[in-house]
């Protein structure tokens, strides 16, 4: 591809890095469904390994609200998991991927040069780049959190069955 100028150079190099950007924070999305998966079936294979009548009022230790210390554990890390994987996957904090062709119709309104609106566009893309950067750093630190919290179910499981 040939550019005619330096500052459609910058434009592509700019646009290109919102389009991996986008293709990272869906990357994360979806690691961050399958964690979810994964938490609930880390739950769901240990809970069929519970002994039956293990949760009865006579047999659970005292503990908070009469529910042992193990019990929460389980509860903790499990919803826990659960929610961090929704705070990723929900986009709770909004990203910006796409310019605005608008502007672009608008600037050709006003004879603007296309190099200046290659230039506008570019630093644009780049105050975007640096906003969502902030967003995905976020969503890789909770993506973390679910990770983790889903595993810890495992030995909070094994002390709920032992």
């Amino acid at each position: 591809m040939t550019y005619s100028s330096h500052a459609h150079l910058s434009f592509e190099i700019a646009r290109s890095q919102l389009a991996n950007r986008k293709e990272d924070l869906r990357g994360i999305r979806n690691q961050a469904s399958f964690a979810a998966a994964l938490s609930g079936l880390i739950a769901s294979v240990f809970s069929s390994l519970v002994p039956d009548g293990q949760f009865r009022s006579d047999v659970l230790a005292l503990g908070w609200l009469g529910v042992s210390v193990e019990i929460w554990f389980v509860i903790i890390s499990f919803s826990g998991s659960i929610a961090f994987a929704i705070r990723v996957g929900s986009g709770w904090k909004s990203c910006t991927f796409e310019l605005n062709p608008r502007f672009v119709i608008n600037t050709s309104n006003i004879s603007r040069d296309l190099d200046e609106v290659y230039r506008i566009l570019a630093i644009d893309a780049d105050e975007f780049f640096d906003k969502n950067e902030k967003v995905i750093s976020d969503a890789r630190t909770n993506l973390w959190f679910a990770i983790v919290l889903g595993w810890a179910q495992i030995p909070a499981w094994l002390l709920v069955i032992f």
